[in-house]
């Protein structure tokens, strides 16, 4: 077998191996961890949970790909077993359904916008710096949309039916997912090419960030205007609730929303009750550490490299 069709196959197989590892581990952790109450640490350790088996496969792929590309003879031909090259198709399966579950999602989401924007009109709102828009829809939509130039979208029935204090709560809920990018990060998600976004343990990790990062956009409001903001917004998720019509949700959007129909009582209570997050660790030590880890990784390059030449030699 060629040396690109070595490079290839081993790199594959590094991916899905140590994704599978991570994500067993991702599991684990899910399971026996205990996560923090505060939402902007929940939000946190949950975003790096799931993001565990890509950061894992990416690196050991990529030190696998650094040591095979610097060791591996070019003129040599070696034969490949079928265990390999089984591991090899199913990374790349992932890899393809991955992109077309992205794919399917932006579609929906493009058909959905499409009936959204066809009435839609431009509208001025305060303290908001990305284009506003105010749209006819049944279900009471608040929602940031797009990644790289977002929007918002705010339904008439809410414009016209919210008092300044709870608008003004809503507009700083809305801000709080454009400073931390919510919408980015959720695309992110539902990219991750690996075994928990088919399983129950992956659907139940996303769904815990989705409400932590809504309770962390919650604390906006009281960030700017104090108790008196949190209790407007509290104000506001009931009675945008309260015109939602029987039966309908919003659970497929992939956009950062005010409300989708679930229940909200975690959340008012959170706006009631705050609970502050702990404070940070210096990022100085993290840089050291992670200037450690690369520096371990390359000089355990050969290592690495003889390491997949037993694996060529040994799997069937």
């Amino acid at each position: 077998m060629t040396f690109d069709a070595r490079f290839a196959i081993v790199i594959l197989s590094a991916f899905v191996t140590a994704n599978a590892v991570a994500s067993l581990a991702a599991a684990w952790q899910w399971r026996r961890t205990r996560i923090p109450d505060a939402p902007l640490d929940r939000a946190a350790f949950l975003f790096q949970l799931r993001l565990l088996p890509l950061v894992a496969s990416v690196l050991w792929a990529a030190l696998a790909m650094s040591s095979f590309f610097v060791f591996e003879p070019r003129s040599q031909t070696e034969r490949i077993g079928e265990v390999l090259i089984a591991l090899a198709v199913v990374g790349g399966a992932l890899l393809v359904m991955a992109a077309g579950r992205v794919t399917s999602t932006i579609l929906r989401h493009r058909r959905l916008l499409g009936e959204w924007l066809r009435d839609a009109t431009p509208v001025t709102l305060p303290g908001v710096t990305i284009p506003s828009l105010a749209i006819d829809t049944e279900f009471p939509v608040v929602a940031v949309v797009g990644v790289i130039r977002p929007r918002l979208l705010v339904a008439r029935r809410v414009l016209d039916q919210c008092p300044p204090d709870e608008l003004a709560a809503i507009l700083d809920h809305e801000r709080g997912h454009i400073t931390r990018r919510d919408n980015a990060r959720r695309l992110l998600l539902l990219a991750l090419p690996d075994p928990l976004s088919w399983t129950r343990i992956g659907r139940a990790i996303d769904a815990a960030w989705h409400d932590a990062a809504e309770q962390v956009a919650d604390e906006a409001s009281g960030d700017r205007r104090g108790d008196a903001g949190r209790v407007a917004l509290a104000e506001a998720l009931v009675r945008v609730a309260r015109m939602v019509p029987a039966g309908q949700t919003l659970s497929e959007l992939p956009a950062s929303a005010l409300y989708r129909g679930e229940p909200l009582e975690r959340r008012v209570r959170r706006l009631l009750d705050p609970i502050p997050p702990r404070p940070r660790a210096s990022r100085r030590y993290q840089w050291i550490a992670l200037a450690a880890f690369i520096g371990l990784c390359i000089i355990l390059l050969n290592p690495i490299h003889g390491l997949l030449e037993t694996a060529i030699t040994f799997l069937p």
